[in-house]
């Protein structure tokens, strides 16, 4: 099997092809942690890792020391150019001019230079002077890991038992740039459409709106990645037209796209919510701090739309999962005054401080009963557990990694509820049963 380094290999000019077969070799880099290939003319070719940037000597051999290494020139920068876009500039024209083009595998190419201009839009990039290739890796088992963390119980009117179904919540997936959003949210929807059988999740319709083809990575509209057997795939549509599309045309139970932000994409959200379908969907925040200070997005949080937020950074390598968190605001009518308020519980306060200092996980010692291991980037990092288990039921298992340890299993009833609609939060640890713990 190809590892994401060797499909790209050849997009690029001989002597960067050279370059990076060189540090293949057994022993120079460990092509498994390569994040990223950069090119600069007239500056070292570099690989970016989880743990820095190295740059490549001509035959591969990594150094920290620019001396000695291969510089690219104007004449790699136009070879690898041509090779990536298949020597037709124009057909590529609308990616080019959001600034990026995805190839096949989901790898995403991003460009600098020149921009050109157009009633005030960018219309292409001329003078290609910098190329960024992030590659794209298929990393299965997150999704089991987090998928009974923003699951609830749904009552089904037509069920003969009349016993309760497992539903999934709306759901975002918080954090920066290259922390592993996409590749938790394509195993989730994989998960989610294939159903869990020793949860008893059955498997549901999904709608996947993949605007930067990252996700599914189709190539002539077939998923070149795992999104499940119950999965629809618009591919290349702007989040905004595809979510109204899906909603039309293909009944979905679930919708799921990467990277919301924009007016008219939380505009087509809220047309999903409104007609009852369960949405996945990620964007960039540090935090559930920074995400608050983003009154479009924030605004269906304050109505209560989104029930669960998984927040990701790379603390201890891409795919740290920091938290799951239940987002839900809760409202009551001052029957004195005639007005909402929100209501929160004083147990524990979140300090939300103003300074990139912050800590990373709202939470104080003895919030977490364990850690177990997850791998969504190619480091194997702590997945806090939300659930105070019991002395009784601990016993032997392995992370993602496949090294045994000793944990105890989570209780997916209990989770932290998050209350508040600004500045500070306070949080309590409910049960299934919605008694305090």
């Amino acid at each position: 099997m190809y590892s994401a380094i060797e499909e790209i290999l050849p997009y690029f000019s001989d002597g960067i092809r050279k370059a990076l077969q060189g540090a293949m070799r057994p022993g120079i880099v460990d092509v498994r942690n390569v994040e990223e290939v950069r090119l600069r003319v007239g500056r070292p070719l570099a690989l970016g890792l989880a743990v820095g940037d190295v740059f490549l000597a001509p035959d591969g051999r990594p150094m920290r020391d620019p001396r000695g290494v291969y510089v690219v020139t104007q004449e790699d920068m136009a070879k690898t150019f041509q090779l990536l876009l298949g020597s037709s500039v124009y057909a590529w024209q609308e990616e080019i001019s959001e600034g990026f083009v995805t190839l096949r595998g989901g790898h995403r190419v991003g460009f600098t230079g020149k921009a050109v201009l157009e009633g005030g839009r960018v219309r292409t990039i001329k003078w290609v002077s910098g190329i960024n290739v992030r590659l794209s890796r298929e990393v299965k088992g997150p999704g089991e890991e987090i998928l009974p963390q923003i699951l609830r119980k749904v009552s089904v009117a037509y069920q003969n038992d009349g016993e309760p179904s497992l539903g999934l919540c709306n759901t975002l997936i918080v954090s920066p740039p290259g922390c592993g959003k996409t590749t938790l949210l394509r195993d989730v929807v994989r998960v989610v459409s294939d159903g869990l059988s020793q949860i008893g999740l059955a498997g549901k319709r999904v709608a996947l709106i993949d605007e930067r083809s990252e996700i599914a990575a189709c190539f002539q509209g077939v998923p070149q990645k795992d999104v499940g057997m119950r999965t629809d795939v618009m591919d290349g549509c702007p989040k905004a037209i595809g979510i109204i599309m899906a909603i039309r045309s293909m009944s979905p139970e679930v919708i799921a796209t990467d990277e919301v932000g924009k007016p008219a994409d939380v505009r087509a959200l809220q047309d999903a919510l409104h007609a009852g379908v369960t949405v996945l969907a990620t964007v960039h925040a540090h935090d559930l701090y920074d995400l608050s200070k983003r009154p479009v997005l924030f605004g269906l949080i304050e109505d209560g739309w989104f029930e669960r937020a998984v927040v990701l950074s790379r603390r201890r390598g891409p795919g740290t999962v920091e938290g799951v968190y239940d987002i839900t605001l809760r409202h009551e009518r001052d029957s004195k005054e005639g007005r909402g308020a929100a209501v929160s519980w004083p147990v524990r306060r979140v300090e939300l401080g103003s300074t990139s200092a912050r800590p990373p996980t709202p939470c104080t010692e003895g919030d977490f009963a364990d850690s177990r291991r997850i791998r969504v980037g190619p480091t194997s990092v702590e997945l806090p557990i939300l659930a105070p288990a019991s002395r009784e039921g601990r016993g032997k298992g392995e992370g993602w990694d496949g090294v045994a340890e000793d944990h105890r299993r989570p209780d997916p009833g209990r989770i932290h509820r998050l209350y508040g609609s600004s500045g500070l939060r306070r949080f309590r640890t409910e049960a299934p049963d919605g008694k305090r713990a």
